[in-house]
């Protein structure tokens, strides 16, 4: 799947997300993503293969790839283009996936405010406005507010809360 990582491969692999219609493809389709997902989320080109697939194939049928988030939620969130897919696969989770995500990404709070793309994805979940998870978030926060609320990027989470 090298082709992904290039702006004509990356195109043509999203035309065939597009007509993926069949199981046994879908699956043959799921192992090779499965192998590569990492990269491509980290990749100009690749990030727009998953944020399509996201788009494309429904949750249930991409337990895998909230999974692989869900366990590299800080190397993808403080990636700059994985920040971007992060927000997709918020976007685009059922219930279930949508928490453990936001659940993952509150245990790491304080990391991902200090990062000039993590604090991205910690204000996108802000803006969803669930404020059982806000109250979390600056929970969280509370112990080391002043140190945060000095720093470039830690601050601009602050001013959202």
């Amino acid at each position: 799947m090298e082709a992904g990582r290039n702006p004509f491969g990356t195109r043509i692999i999203q035309k065939i997300i597009e007509n993926l219609k069949d199981q046994n493809n879908l699956n043959y389709f799921n192992k090779l993503l499965e192998e590569n997902l990492i990269d491509f989320i980290k990749d100009i080109n690749g990030n727009h293969i998953i944020q399509k697939y996201l788009l494309e194939i429904a949750c249930s049928k991409s337990y895998f790839l909230y999974d692989v988030a869900v366990n590299n939620i800080v190397e993808i969130s403080t990636d700059k283009f994985g920040c971007c897919v992060i927000q997709k696969f918020i976007d685009t989770a059922d219930d279930y996936q949508k928490n453990e995500l936001i659940k993952k990404i509150i245990e790491n709070t304080i990391i991902l405010m200090s990062d000039p793309f993590g604090n991205y994805v910690v204000q996108y979940i802000i803006l969803l406005k669930n404020y059982d998870v806000i109250y979390q978030i600056s929970n969280t926060m509370k112990s080391y507010i002043t140190y945060l609320s000095k720093q470039k990027f830690s601050s601009n989470v602050i001013e959202k809360v």
